[in-house]
């Protein structure tokens, strides 16, 4: 039965429906729609993981949008967290994992829709299945490939201002996929100086433990 939703690993192939005449012999035609969402259904959330801050040790970052953000941060992205951060400033993994897609090739930005697609981005694969996203990297700013294991604080590049953003800053959320078009985000407790492990909230700024 249609519609067929079906989670396809990075350079696999798949058949995912087969279609046949209903009446052997006569005429007919047929089209087809499809929608992919990167990410895992079978991923599962590990409520007691602990993320390292996603910049250097002895950094003190601002967070400059939560959840529910005035700009964004609404639906599917209500648990993602946007760091303050200059262009230029390394930018490290926050969790082990495998590096599951990369883009550096874009250089606009700005707060207008019509960029949402340009942002340079990392995304990793964790040990549960589900995915985080670390987006706005400068063009050719990117240090890691895909298929590249990565350990918590492992630099994955440089960030900038790529992307639908009104200024540079890094975008961070880690989700599972509902189906073909919608993502589920999950909460994150960070490790911070300030506050020990904490959710983190808009307007303050945390430094990462030594």
């Amino acid at each position: 039965a249609l519609p067929v939703t079906r989670t396809i690993p990075r350079g696999f192939d798949a058949r995912v429906a087969t279609l046949v005449p209903a009446r052997a012999g006569s005429p007919w035609d047929w089209t087809y729609e499809y929608h992919w969402v990167r990410g895992r259904r079978e991923g599962r959330h590990d409520r007691r993981a602990v993320d390292e801050l996603p910049f250097s040790p002895g950094e003190r970052r601002f967070v400059v949008q939560g959840s529910g953000g005035a700009f964004s941060h609404r639906g599917e992205e209500e648990f993602a967290v946007d760091w303050d951060m200059p262009e230029g400033t390394m930018v490290r993994a926050a969790r082990a994992g495998v590096v599951d897609g990369i883009e550096e090739g874009y250089e606009r930005g700005g707060p207008d829709e019509r960029l949402r697609d340009e942002g340079n981005y990392v995304f990793i694969r964790h040990e549960y299945g589900t995915e985080a996203e670390y987006y706005h990297f400068q063009r050719d700013g990117v240090l890691v490939e895909p298929g590249q294991a990565v350990r918590a604080g492992d630099p994955l590049g440089f960030s900038g201002r790529t992307g639908y953003t009104t200024g540079p800053h890094l975008h961070v959320m880690v989700f599972t996929a509902v189906d073909g078009t919608r993502r589920r985000s999950y909460p994150l407790r960070w490790r911070t100086v300030e506050e020990g492990v904490t959710t983190v909230r808009r307007g303050r700024g945390y430094t990462r433990p030594e």
